[in-house]
């Protein structure tokens, strides 16, 4: 009476063509499996093989839909949904939230140069270096061409400028002993002191990259940076508020 039940088990290979997707494991104690249950469970194995087979290659889709196909980062569409759902946020939570437009000085002339094989490789270098600068939680995406847009949520003007000031310096370090060595000139605007909008913030923090690329590059600048020089120094253009 005091007898351990036999247990029989059955593993089957879930396999899609030639590639090994899983194993369906099966057990039982009542008897051991016989040929024509052996047959039957082997057609149900290839379904469930076929069918997960079929997830992992839509996945594999969806997850490139939403990349960059040169440096890995997300895509300008996406980097932009991000930032709209942010945004939200910030306005439904009463959040802080802050995003840097940056641009690589002088990778013109690598592409010029070296050609865009080598320019590809450098920009992808690049954006890792930029990656390895912010936290998991914070968004980096190719906004278009040499421009890169980091996403800061949760994330007041000093934080953010001590994020570019980083990503400033590190790109700087990793492109110093090439020929034609790159800088970045980064922009800084803040939800919601620079913009309430997607488009506001972007063209904040766009403004605030091109002042920062004409005084040379290599350098962060923040909106309300720009908008204090302006008012100082121009009365035909009117600073931001």
């Amino acid at each position: 009476s005091d007898c351990i039940p036999v247990e029989y088990r059955l593993a089957l290979p879930l396999t899609a063509g030639e590639r090994l997707v899983g194993v369906l494991s099966l057990k039982r104690q009542r008897s051991p499996f016989v040929d024509h249950e052996v047959q039957l469970l082997s057609i149900v194995a290839g379904q469930v093989a076929t069918a997960l087979e079929n997830a992992r290659l839509y996945s594999d889709v969806a997850a490139l839909a939403r990349l960059d196909g040169l440096t890995g980062i997300l895509n300008r569409r996406t980097v932009l949904e991000n930032l709209t759902g942010e945004v939200s946020r910030c306005r439904r939570y009463d959040l802080r939230l802050s995003i840097l437009m940056v641009d690589l000085d002088n990778f013109k002339r690598v592409n010029d140069v070296y050609g865009h094989m080598a320019g590809d490789a450098l920009l992808t270098k690049i954006t890792a270096s930029i990656q390895a600068q912010v936290r998991s939680v914070d968004v980096v995406g190719r906004y278009g061409g040499d421009e890169i847009i980091v996403i800061l949520p949760e994330t007041g003007p000093i934080e953010a400028y001590s994020v570019g000031e980083r990503i400033c310096a590190a790109v700087r370090n990793l492109t110093e002993a090439e020929v034609l060595p790159v800088t970045t000139s980064i922009g800084i605007a803040g939800y919601p002191q620079h913009g309430e909008t997607v488009e506001e913030l972007l063209t904040a923090a766009d403004q605030a990259m091109y002042q920062a690329k004409h005084l040379g590059g290599n350098r962060v600048l923040s909106f309300a940076q720009l908008t204090r020089t302006e008012g100082q120094s121009s009365s035909g253009r009117g600073g931001g508020s």
